[in-house]
């Protein structure tokens, strides 16, 4: 993997916008809604941003990887762990999970490329170049040692990562991911292109979340899902379709077969039993061939069982990571 870092700036971020909390589920929708639009939120920043003003207390760093410039977020203290969200998410979307793993860890939350605040170049990515902007960044920083949580195509790059450099990586843990790309996968990564570029902003979500969320979430939350829906209509700023299908070319050319041997660190899978998006079989792929590791399934969720069953993924992956620091 290439190694090409330099931290050239900092970008300064409101620490509050509306002037209240939002409540659980309006942030946990709206997270997934930040799958497929940027928030206004970072429309904001990068006006900040340009403008050269400083608002509250948070600060988000570029690092230049690669060409182009990366951007992400610090906060906690600990050891270091790095969290790498998946398909056209960016950072913010590490939210609620944050709210736990900031109590215990230093935690460095990147856009990927093509997401969020960092650069959108034109062309297919690939894990392993996604992988090596989440190296340069730890590089820029001086952390040699750390731990990863990858979501989805998150838990592909953090594969990449595991396989190149064994001796950086304390702990990993993989959500709702894959080895590689059966026929069928390619298929919903390839439906996802089209309805995204076909369906209005309106409609896209109201077929994608079918593939996030398990039935039993639909029925509990339906109310706040259709809030969800409406607010990815009004975002002023939704992610490029050509930075989608980007990212989306990752994930479907990403393939770690004959490699799952060379991961040494300490490996959960967490999966979801109602998954159709990345169905169980993936995650048990990977258990079957990375040697040691831990599957734990959600029964009842799907692939967003991160979310939809929130206080036990924070506890079951914070005490996973927590033994192998």
């Amino acid at each position: 993997m290439q190694r090409n870092t330099d931290i050239v700036g900092a970008r300064h971020f409101p620490a509050d916008i509306g002037g209240r909390q939002p409540t659980y589920f309006e942030t946990c929708i709206r997270s997934s809604v930040k799958v497929f639009v940027q928030s206004p939120l970072l429309t904001f920043c990068r006006i900040l941003a340009q403008s050269g003003e400083t608002v509250g207390e948070l600060c988000m760093p570029i690092v230049k990887s690669n060409g182009i410039n990366i951007n992400y977020e610090e906060c906690g203290s600990g050891e270091p762990l790095v969290l790498i969200m998946g398909l056209s998410a960016p950072g913010a979307a590490w939210e609620l999970h944050l709210n736990e793993y900031k109590k215990h860890f230093r935690c460095i939350v990147l856009d990927n490329r093509g997401a969020g605040a960092s650069d959108k170049p034109v062309g297919d990515y690939t894990t392993e170049l996604m992988a090596s902007d989440v190296i340069n960044v730890m590089d820029a920083l001086g952390i040699e040692r750390f731990h990863i949580n990858g979501i989805s195509m998150g838990g592909a790059i953090a594969q990449q990562i595991a396989i190149a450099h064994p001796s950086r990586v304390k702990s990993v843990v993989i959500t709702a991911s894959w080895a590689f790309c059966s026929n069928y996968t390619k298929n919903v990564f390839e439906m996802m292109k089209i309805t995204r570029t076909h369906l209005s902003r309106t409609d896209f979500p109201v077929a994608f979340f079918l593939w996030l969320y398990s039935a039993k979430f639909y029925e509990a939350h339906s109310q706040a899902i259709e809030e969800g829906m409406r607010d990815n209509a009004t975002d002023p700023s939704p992610m490029p379709q050509s930075a989608f299908n980007s990212q989306a070319a990752a994930c479907m050319s990403h393939d770690t077969r004959g490699k799952l041997d060379k991961i040494i660190a300490p490996v959960l899978l967490t999966a979801g039993c109602k998954d159709i998006f990345t169905p169980l079989e993936c995650s048990q792929y990977l258990h079957e061939h990375i040697k040691g590791s831990v599957l734990e399934v959600f029964e009842g969720y799907a692939h967003t069982h991160h979310w939809e069953d929130l206080e036990r993924y924070n506890r079951v992956t914070t005490e996973f990571m927590m033994k192998h620091n």
